[in-house]
């Protein structure tokens, strides 16, 4: 096959025309590290070489871009790349960010747990539930949270007392009962199970005017 065109075609990429009425999409650095040019041979299996070594250097440069947004685990990344590259392209770049320290669930895994519990007051429940879904594996959450698990009844009490406490209370001092049902239906949503809340309610209430609702 003979190369009869290059021609820019995005950021580093370039279309190469072959004679075979085969257009490609090769990586400029490529490009110049086999010295191709209009008019240069190429067969088969050299073809399918540089293809290969484009493609790894357009992925890689891809996972960085992502990576320069924020950490992704390995599940995340294999799964954003594989819209564009083959299974073996995915797997060579992340075995690389692997090794660079560049994707690092275990690392991962502990942020998410402090932004989740500690930034935006998930409980434990919801805070599994998003780092499932950013493809963490289920030993690494549990590990992660399981200082947080502990701590959970006493972090619901804080929270309770500084965001929730006015309004479980009415004007006269006394339960609400729909101001209990909004903050138990709150805090459920943010992933505390019921018995916690429901306890942490109660205290705050026992702690406060002296009646619960236990």
């Amino acid at each position: 096959m003979q190369i009869t065109g290059i021609e820019g075609y995005k950021e580093k990429v370039y279309a190469v025309t072959l004679d075979v009425e085969k257009k490609i999409y090769i990586h400029h650095e490529v490009i110049l590290e086999h010295d191709l040019k209009i008019g240069s041979e190429i067969d088969l299996e050299e073809l399918k070489k540089i293809m290969k070594e484009s493609d790894l250097k357009c992925a890689w440069e891809r996972a960085l871009n992502i990576l320069d947004q924020r950490d992704h685990s390995y599940t995340e990344m294999y799964n954003k790349l594989e819209r564009t590259f083959s299974s073996d392209v995915c797997y060579e770049t992340l075995q690389k960010l692997v090794e660079l320290g560049k994707i690092d669930d275990r690392r991962y895994a502990k942020e998410l747990a402090r932004i989740y519990i500690e930034v935006k007051h998930y409980g434990v429940y919801k805070a599994t539930y998003e780092m499932q879904s950013r493809g963490l594996d289920k030993e690494l959450i549990e590990q992660s949270l399981a200082l947080y698990e502990k701590l959970s009844p006493a972090r619901l009490e804080m929270l309770i007392e500084r965001k929730y406490g006015p309004n479980l209370t009415n004007e006269n001092g006394e339960i609400d009962d729909m101001g209990v049902i909004k903050v138990r239906s709150a805090l459920m949503r943010q992933g505390f199970p019921f018995e916690q809340v429901n306890n942490a309610i109660d205290k705050y209430l026992i702690d406060t005017i002296g009646v619960g609702i236990n």
